[in-house]
Formats: C-alpha cells, sequence, structure tokens
C-alpha cells in the first residue's frame, strides 16, 4: 500500500524515459477504497449491489453514512488511513493522530512548492494552495468562483499574475479545477472561459485539516455551512476516481446562470447530466428545477445523505454511491 502520494511534476530540464511508457494518474483512495482498507469489506462490496431496484435497509445506510463521516475526517491518503485502521478500536486516539499526519503531510507539499518551483515561484504557489480551503469555505452572497484578489501580501493578485501557479498546483495533483459555464449546451468546453472557475482540494481529509475542522463535529454532522462544500468536494473527487478507474476522458463543469446554480455537469452518453449537491436530507433543489424548465435534461441527479429513490431520469441517490454513477 502507498504510504503517501507525492508532487507529480516534470520540467524541461528533467530526463523522461525513453521506449515505451505507461502513464497512470494516482488518486487517494476513494469511499469504496477506503472501506476495504479498514476491513469493512461486506460495506465496500455492497456498493456495488446498490441501485435504483436494490435500495438498502435502514440500518445499512445509516451504516455507510457513519463511514462517510469518519472518510470526511480520514481523508483518501494511504498512510493517514493506515494510521485510522490501525488504531480504529480507539477511535478518538485515532483522529487525533489522523490529523497530525494530515497536517504534516499539508507541510510536505509546502515544502516540495518551494522545491521544484523555486523561492518566487513558490510563494504565490502556495499562497494560492493555503488560500483554497478558506475560500471554499467562505459563504458567497451570489455565486462560488476562485477569488483572485488578495491573495498575494504585496504585489498583484489577478488571474494573469496566478493563473500560472493554479495550472502548476493542478498539474501536481494538488488541486483540481471546475469551469463555470453560462450555457450548458455540448461541447460545454465552448462555452467556458478561461478565468471564471472553482478549485478544489484533492482529498476532502487534507481539507479539514488545513481549516483546522474538529474531527467530532464532522463526525456529529454539525460544522455549519462547511457542511456544503465538503460534501462538493467529496463528491468531485470521487467522480475523477471513477473516472480514471475506467479511462474515460471527462471533464466536470459548473453552471450558474442568475441566481440558479447547478454544482456540476457532465456530458455522457453524448448528454450533458446536471448533479446538485446536497450535505443533508434537505432535497429542495430550486436551481435544479430552474435548469430542468430551461433545459429538460434526460437525466438529473440529487445526491445527499437520503437513501436511493426516484426513477431513472430523476435519481435521488446517497452521496456514498458517487462513484458509481458513471455509466449509469
Amino acid at each position: 500500500m502507498w504510504k503517501s502520494i507525492g508532487v507529480y511534476l516534470t520540467e524541461d530540464k528533467m530526463g523522461f524515459p525513453v521506449g515505451k511508457v505507461e502513464s497512470k494518474y494516482l488518486f487517494p483512495m476513494n469511499y469504496q477504497e477506503f472501506l476495504r482498507a479498514i476491513k469493512k469489506t461486506m460495506y465496500a462490496n455492497l456498493l456495488d449491489e446498490i441501485n435504483l431496484k436494490n435500495a438498502p435497509s435502514e440500518s445499512i445506510h445509516q451504516k455507510l453514512i457513519d463511514f462517510l463521516l469518519i472518510y470526511f475526517v480520514v481523508g483518501g491518503m494511504p498512510e493517514v488511513i493506515d494510521i485510522y485502521s490501525e488504531n480504529q478500536e480507539h477511535p478518538w486516539s485515532a483522529y487525533t493522530a489522523v490529523r497530525a499526519k494530515q497536517i504534516e503531510l499539508v507541510n510536505n507539499y509546502k515544502g516540495d512548492i518551494a522545491k521544484h518551483s523555486g523561492k518566487i515561484k513558490a510563494i504565490k504557489i502556495e499562497a494560492v494552495f493555503k488560500s483554497i480551503p478558506s475560500q471554499l469555505a467562505q459563504e458567497q452572497k451570489e455565486h462560488k468562483k476562485f477569488v483572485f484578489k488578495d491573495i498575494l501580501k504585496h504585489g498583484n493578485s489577478n488571474f494573469q499574475n496566478l493563473e500560472g501557479p493554479v495550472e502548476w498546483l493542478i498539474k501536481a495533483g494538488l488541486v483540481k479545477k471546475v469551469f463555470i459555464v453560462e450555457k450548458a449546451q455540448i461541447p460545454l468546453v465552448a462555452y467556458a472561459k478561461e478565468n471564471r472557475f472553482k478549485l478544489y482540494l484533492f482529498d476532502v481529509g487534507l481539507l479539514g485539516a488545513m481549516l483546522n475542522l474538529s474531527p467530532k463535529n464532522i463526525l456529529l454532522d454539525n460544522y455549519g455551512m462547511a457542511k456544503v462544500f465538503f460534501a462538493e468536494n467529496f463528491v468531485l473527487n470521487e467522480m475523477y476516481s471513477s473516472f480514471n478507474q475506467a479511462s474515460a476522458n471527462k471533464e466536470i463543469y459548473s453552471w450558474q446562470s442568475g441566481k440558479s446554480e447547478i454544482d456540476f455537469l457532465v456530458e455522457h452518453g453524448g448528454e450533458i447530466i446536471p448533479i446538485e449537491v446536497k450535505s443533508g436530507i434537505n432535497t429542495k433543489a430550486q436551481s435544479l428545477k430552474v435548469y430542468t424548465e430551461k433545459y429538460n435534461p434526460s437525466t438529473k441527479i440529487l445526491l445527499s445523505q437520503l437513501s436511493i429513490s426516484g426513477t431513472k431520469t430523476n435519481q435521488i441517490l446517497p452521496l456514498y454511491l458517487t462513484s458509481k454513477l458513471f455509466p449509469l
């Protein structure tokens, strides 16, 4: 088992092997892999069996939600999961050790940034990296997007000055970019603007550590607005993990129009599928209603802490099934 996942970078001055080379993208463990790693194999296997025609019992559903909240604390970094797995009989000691390791990993990434990018560039890259959790945590009056203003203490904090650091973090695998589109039409990339996007972290456990969120609050599902972007970050990472395993080259977008917003859009099977994320059991989705009236999608998905229900075209699914969304 991998102990950690390091920063991936290629520089022009670095060599690259000649001949037949197979590239693999490594992600933190997703939720199902986490369950297997902590010896909850039965629950991991159940994720392959649950579907619209085979809903889990209420007790099984609640156990999967409970484990999901633990995953929100631990995340998918292999070394962190090892620590939790070895100490899960004493959970609060385990969570303390998990947070300590996560903080160590974050500091190691900051060290990697300085090592691989040079002092001047590293200042900008680290400033962007550090700003992502706090930007996700901000309650925006209108819509969420990455804001460049005030990221740098000295110098110009704008897209032109920080585009390079953002791309560095994306190539390093530490950050995921979701372009915001105003039109939900194929191809979505044609409606994306290079300076209008959201940024998410590659691991939900490290997100909690960087925000200094108490594991207790996460486990009690009592951490205010943070629940919203935690669920979004989890869903995004789970989808990219499933795309990678299927060797699918997919991009994920977000839709915003007027006061309405759909968290994620995915092109699949020649159509655009809207995916709305709810952190709790409230499934009221006004934006999804607006989107449906405007675009009449053949399939729409709402993810929440509720159990599975709905129809093929109007699916209400539990968050823990995110990695199973595609193929539908």
